[in-house]
């Protein structure tokens, strides 16, 4: 079975780490290994400038990410706006995967945009380790979408 896994990252308020496919065709969207968000568009203040790095200060005690660097809305603080959006991709495999944790307010979340609307949309845990969402994106199969987390204070 063909799939996309995005490794996301929320942490106290959101976070990712990165975008990766784990079947023999693998896709990767993007990762956060860099010392900036690369390609992705930053606004506002929540997500800083680049990614946080594991065993930060913004997120020391966090279990169950992958990778070296998160997208962390926690760098402007609890309430900071902000969001990361990635480039758009095509829909290629059946299924996006991430790991999802972190965060204390409903407002804040992942989604899958395409066409510039909101299809697909996931709420971090309350808690400090992270946990597998998937999400089923047959349905947008050829059409280009947008991964982004918001943080909308």
């Amino acid at each position: 079975m063909r799939r996309i896994i995005a490794v996301f990252s929320l942490i106290l308020l959101a976070a990712f780490s990165r975008l990766i496919a784990v079947s023999v065709d693998d896709i990767l969207i993007a990762d956060f290994e860099g010392e900036d968000f690369g390609p992705w568009t930053v606004s506002g203040v929540a997500f800083g400038t680049g990614p946080d790095r594991s065993g930060d200060e913004s997120f020391p005690e966090v279990k169950g990410f992958e990778g070296k660097g998160v997208a962390s809305s926690y760098f402007g603080g609890q309430r900071a706006e902000g969001a990361v959006t990635s480039l758009p991709f095509v829909v290629e495999r059946r299924y996006i995967n991430f790991l999802l944790g972190g965060g204390k307010v409903s407002e804040i979340w992942v989604g899958l945009l395409v066409d510039g609307m909101l299809v697909k949309s996931a709420l971090p845990v309350n808690h400090k380790r992270l946990e597998w969402i998937s999400w089923d994106v047959l349905a947008f199969a050829g059409q280009k979408a947008r991964i982004q987390s918001c943080n909308p204070f």
